[in-house]
């Protein structure tokens, strides 16, 4: 990929978990590395790297009210560019003083360095939005979510595959 080319990324129904629940954010992360590492978008390797990230730098994940972007930097354990969304409707506390509970982690892998920075600023723009986080929260299927979030990702730049 060039320098200058729009990342593709995949993201369909099977990439999105509805309603569930987590006691803090560590499991909650531990069930998107799940879900990234079942639909082939990373090794079950990616979840411990993810982990380390929050432990290190904190919860700078946390984006915005109630939707955290959890990622870890492309290496050995990232086979594809990949998004993955898991609805929290009663909140998962990250720890971040403003924006807790995070009510929607969203799930990123990317292949490379670049394609990881042009996904993490096209993915701010998508969720800088407060109307994003209640439409998400209130999708009835993963193919509604689907729906309701391509055109943005669209919108903010990226390629859906």
């Amino acid at each position: 990929m060039n320098a200058q080319a729009t990342p593709e990324l995949q993201f369909d129904p099977t990439s999105v978990r509805l309603a569930e629940h987590a006691l803090d954010w560590r499991q909650a992360v531990g069930q998107m590395g799940e879900l990234l590492a079942e639909r082939g978008f990373a090794k079950r390797g990616y979840t411990s790297n993810m982990v380390r990230v929050i432990e290190r730098f904190g919860p700078y994940v946390v984006v915005g009210p109630g939707v955290a972007l959890v990622h870890a930097r492309p290496g050995e354990e990232t086979i594809e560019n990949g998004l993955a969304v898991i609805t929290y409707p009663e909140g998962v506390g990250f720890g971040h003083a403003r924006y807790d509970p995070v009510r929607v982690v969203v799930g990123m892998t990317a292949t490379s360095a670049s394609e990881h920075l042009k996904l993490i600023a096209a993915l701010a723009k998508t969720f800088d939005n407060d109307a994003v986080l209640s439409e998400l929260i209130a999708a009835e299927s993963p193919a509604s979510l689907v729906e309701l979030l391509n055109p943005r990702l669209a919108a903010a730049g990226l390629v859906i595959a």
